[in-house]
């Protein structure tokens, strides 16, 4: 398969998790069906440890880039982080819920009996049942910590947002649009701001996949925004090495409509580890 062929099938897909950390072609050190360089050897050129390598990745050279697709780090050491005590988040929404078969719309409420009440229809709905553990809520969402009692490792954060803070009811997963959301406390702070675009990021998908690199947060007149350098690897197959891909997005908080905004543009593809 071409490798535009396996881009229109990423972007055709939003529901395939997709996601190439350490690489198809990590391996014991051995290149076992590998032409050249294994994900190992990339991973260890730099010492992703040193924040003084985080500088400027705009200017990486394609061997710096290849280094971070290899080294499994998910993010820039200061970007927002949750820990996930084992688990997977999911943000319920209408096709979990079944309301919707071509519109996929996170939900979001301010009553616990209506987040349950959702969160329940989606357990009953998927291909087998996750057993409620426990439950809390935060100023962000409402959380129902559920377990497959079959694999007790099967561990879903079963959320939905709460409106208070953030509204996704304008933005449908399946068509384009700018507007992916809408902030609601007042007022409109800049560390806040800054919490919102990158908890955004984490846990909605901003951009499917995109591993920040950096955390260049501004303010204007109108609006707080970051700017943030991304990486993503699409994944090779026999006689096709694998891509390597540098973005940037711009996400934009509005101050007076809370409007969140994004712009997204692909700056350059490189090969990565390639296979016989």
């Amino acid at each position: 398969m071409e490798r535009s062929s396996i881009k229109e099938c990423l972007a055709a897909l939003p529901l395939l998790v997709f996601l190439i950390v350490s690489g198809a072609g990590c391996t014991d050190g051995k290149n076992d069906g590998i032409v050249g360089p294994n994900a190992v050897y990339w991973a260890g050129l730099y010492d992703w440890s040193d924040i003084s390598v985080w500088d400027d990745p705009g200017n990486w050279p394609d061997d710096k880039l290849r280094s971070f697709a290899y080294s499994g780090i998910a993010a820039h050491p200061d970007f927002y982080s949750e820990d996930l005590n084992g688990g997977f988040r999911y943000y319920e929404n209408t096709i979990s819920i079944g309301t919707e078969s071509d519109k996929w719309i996170e939900l979001s409420t301010d009553t616990r009996d209506s987040a349950y009440t959702w969160s329940e229809i989606s357990a009953n709905n998927g291909a087998y049942y996750r057993t409620l553990e426990s439950e809390r809520e935060t100023e962000k969402f409402f959380e129902f910590r559920r377990v497959y009692l079959e694999r007790p490792t099967d561990i879903m954060l079963s959320r939905v947002h709460k409106t208070s803070y953030l509204d996704r009811s304008m933005f449908n997963r399946f068509s384009s649009s700018d507007t992916v959301g809408v902030y609601n406390i007042r007022p409109i702070l800049g560390s806040e701001a800054q919490e919102l675009i990158e908890y955004m990021w984490k846990t909605c998908r901003l951009v499917d996949f995109g591993r920040p690199l950096t955390r260049n947060f501004s303010e204007s007149d109108s609006g707080f925004e970051e700017e943030i350098y991304f990486n993503y690897t699409i994944g090779g197959d026999w006689g096709i090495c694998d891509g390597v891909v540098l973005g940037r997005a711009v996400i934009r908080v509005d101050k007076n409509s809370g409007a969140v905004t994004r712009f997204v543009e692909e700056l350059r593809e490189i090969d990565g580890v390639c296979y016989e």
